[in-house]
């Protein structure tokens, strides 16, 4: 495992890297990141703090906290392309940036990071996955008054390199259950829901998919001779910054939180 250190303000944000031998003899590179926020300044906007960094262009506002995760965003894509080269890789984590997507109820943050972005990388969704919140209204651990100005945004995600969108089997929302009791009543693990993918390509280093036996269920990336599965934890928290730390990986096993 090696870690690269972005500039960053109040909290360390690194991005973690490893090279998974997959039991077929392939190797995936992977990465875990965490970028940094964009505190806004609205009335009922849960993070209102001005930037105090020195990669904020500048100025002291949202769009300051916009240029550093922009910044760190780009060297993302630089880490990524320099270390992968031409090898097949997952990127993993909270980008705390988002698009909007009305019907759904989602609202946009950091477009323009993730627009940086999905112009490098491709998303690990398939073509008919709906839309789901990662940072919802409707979680109790985020939205705890079920306050109807709370906003629900898709944050958390996982994007792929060298490998083809069309590639992903399927994709699905995960730890979005009521399963902790806190005061009285079931909450799910987090204030972030997570995400998980399966995806068919790698096989041996060879482009190719067929119907995979059944991987274990018990680690966080899974493999099989033709298929892997990433997938994007949480951590536990009990607000949007308290889960706004560097990422880990833990185990063996790969657990971007």
């Amino acid at each position: 495992v090696d870690e690269l250190v972005m500039p960053g303000t109040w909290n360390r944000r690194t991005i973690l890297h490893a090279t998974v031998e997959l039991p077929n003899g392939a190797e995936l590179d992977t990465y875990c990141n965490h970028l940094t926020p964009i505190f806004t300044v609205g009335e009922f906007d849960i993070n209102t703090f001005p930037y105090t960094g020195q990669y904020g262009d500048g100025t002291t506002g949202p769009s300051a906290w916009q240029a550093e995760q922009e910044l760190q965003a780009q060297k993302l894509i630089n880490h990524v392309t320099n270390t992968s080269g031409s090898r097949p890789a997952v990127i993993l984590g909270d980008l705390n940036a988002g698009h909007a997507f009305a019907d759904e109820g989602i609202v946009a943050e950091g477009e323009a990071t993730l627009d940086l972005l999905e112009a490098a990388f491709v998303p690990a969704y398939t073509a008919d996955f709906t839309p789901l919140c990662t940072f919802c209204s409707t979680n109790p651990v985020t939205n705890p008054d079920s306050d109807p100005d709370v906003s629900s945004v898709w944050i958390d995600h996982i994007q792929l390199h060298n490998l083809t969108a069309d590639s992903v089997v399927s994709t699905e929302r995960i730890y979005d259950e009521d399963v902790v009791p806190v005061d009285g009543q079931m909450v799910p693990l987090s204030d972030h829901f997570g995400s998980r993918c399966h995806e068919g390509q790698l096989r041996s280093g060879r482009v190719t998919h067929r119907t995979a036996a059944r991987a274990p269920s018990n680690v966080t990336v899974r493999t099989s001779p033709s298929r892997f599965v990433a997938r994007v934890s949480p951590v536990s928290g009990s607000s949007k910054r308290a889960s706004r730390n560097a990422p880990s990986i833990r185990s063996g096993s790969l657990r971007c939180v």
